[in-house]
């Protein structure tokens, strides 16, 4: 009966080890199978509303950023920021973008994107064009994305965007003058 408890205490010593291997194993699995931690921060983003008064027809109205960006994106293959705009965050069109190959898995720069929101297919210039004398008003849904591409698939993107209205009165005076002078002229019979 020694014997036999012996080898139930060695068999239960065994089983307890291999279960300890097992989850060491698991847990280092996991942790191999995760993705690297990666970050990318997000500061505020801001496009200021404009007033102009126009003299000529409009032709065209350009967005112009600049972004600063920052990340710490291991194995980073692709570096991508995009600008898009629109009548509003649910109808937006890119009109711009930046693309750079293999860069630093941590980096921080800037990159100055600009486009025209007539390239949006909501807008031509007539859209901002006011009439004689008159002023149009148009709300602009603007938006920046980064988009950081890695070696896995996996990319991380972040997105800002702000909200500006843009004012464009036309120049054109009204001013109409008349003058001189007059005399009456009598008949008689």
């Amino acid at each position: 009966m020694a014997t036999s408890t012996h080898r139930h205490r060695r068999l239960g010593i065994a089983l307890a080890t291999l279960a300890v291997l097992t989850t060491a194993i698991v847990f280092a699995g996991t942790l191999a199978a995760s993705p690297a931690s990666a970050q990318v921060t997000v500061d505020d983003f801001e496009v200021a509303d404009h007033d102009k008064t126009v003299t000529d027809d409009v032709t065209g109205v350009g967005v112009e950023t600049t972004l600063a960006f920052n990340h710490a994106v291991p194995d980073a293959t692709s570096r991508i920021v995009e600008l898009h705009v629109g009548p509003s965050e649910s109808d937006l069109e890119s009109v711009a973008f930046a693309r750079e190959r293999s860069p630093a898995g941590d980096d921080a720069g800037q990159v100055t994107l600009s486009g025209d929101l007539t390239d949006h297919a909501a807008w031509s210039a007539s859209d901002f064009d006011p009439a004689t004398a008159a002023t149009v008003e148009r709300e602009v849904a603007v938006q920046a994305t980064l988009t950081i591409e890695r070696e896995n698939g996996d990319a991380v993107t972040r997105t800002v965007t702000d909200t500006a209205t843009i004012t464009l009165t036309d120049g054109t005076e009204l001013d109409a003058t008349l003058g001189g002078d007059g005399a009456f002229t009598v008949e008689t019979a």
